[in-house]
């Protein structure tokens, strides 16, 4: 069996084995992803010939850590054909992913558990956690602020905003620009949901993400963001535009904006590439990673 890094023109040999691995995504997120991330992401796989037996798929990332914009990478879509689980594929690739990483000098890579006991033992340890609440509907005709789709001209605009927002309130944080938008973009709208501004006329107040993670599902929001100031007129359009169901939920928001039914849950392990223990490389702030895909 021959592990190493895939040319970009293999990605695609990577497909069946995904689909196999995560049959929850769906055709249309597994279009959307093997069409936007596979393109600049890369990916080291475990082959007989040209038949993928496992893979590890490490996707760039910007963030903003420490004080400085730094490009990283996130693991994502580990998987091995269920013939040849138990006999080391995951390890011998998560090595070589960690090696690549280490080699870049990259100080920290991360990734979104299916389970803590499978990479507890590679090192892996929870750093950061999601909040995670409700918002309960209510009808308001008085509501000064509306929400609405953001446009592709705006997404520029909407980038500055988000990135400001989060650097004032000294988050760790995925740096957004007009290609993160976009992708995100795609992302929740092959999920039923789209990227969202909270306006007063055209004045940006916020920004949300939502998705519609079934077909009798309701609207789930995520990465809700806005200025501590404009806290009431945000929630106040969020409660019009949620009125239809009742309540809903939201995955990631920061500490000051009031939800119901909070809790903290879990979200991100990670190291040092190439380190045996769970050392980690950046101080303890808050941090606004969610669900980067």
């Amino acid at each position: 069996m021959e592990f190493r890094k895939l040319k970009q023109e293999e990605h695609g040999w990577t497909r069946a084995l995904y689909e196999e691995a995560f049959p929850e995504d769906g055709r249309a997120f597994t279009d959307y992803y093997y069409q936007w991330k596979t393109r600049d992401n890369v990916i080291f796989a475990a082959l007989e010939e040209e038949k993928i037996c496992g893979m590890v798929h490490l996707n760039p990332v910007t963030m903003w850590m420490d004080g400085k914009l730094q490009e990283l990478h996130y693991i994502v879509a580990v998987a091995t054909r269920k013939e040849y689980r138990h006999q080391g594929i995951m390890r011998r690739l998560l090595n070589l992913a960690e090696k690549y990483m280490k080699e870049r000098e990259e100080d920290f890579t991360f990734l979104m558990p299916a389970s803590e006991a499978i990479y507890k033992p590679f090192g892996y340890r929870f750093f950061c956690c999601q909040r995670q609440g409700v918002i309960r509907g209510r009808k308001s005709e008085k509501a000064v602020c509306r929400c609405r789709p953001v446009r592709e001209d705006e997404y520029q605009e909407l980038s500055s905003f988000v990135n400001g927002l989060l650097r004032e309130n000294g988050m760790v944080f995925v740096w957004r620009d007009r290609e993160y938008y976009m992708r995100m973009a795609r992302e929740q709208q092959c999920q039923g949901g789209n990227v969202w501004g909270v306006y007063a006329g055209e004045r940006l107040l916020g920004t949300f993400c939502t998705e519609r993670p079934g077909e009798d599902a309701g609207i789930q929001i995520r990465e809700l963001l806005c200025p501590r100031e404009e806290v009431r007129e945000v929630r106040e359009a969020l409660e019009n535009f949620v009125s239809d169901q009742g309540k809903c939920r939201v995955r990631g928001c920061p500490l000051y904006f009031p939800l119901e039914e909070e809790r903290q849950k879990p979200l991100y392990m990670g190291k040092r590439p190439g380190s045996g223990d769970a050392k980690q490389a950046f101080r303890q702030e808050e941090w606004f990673v969610n669900e980067v895909v």
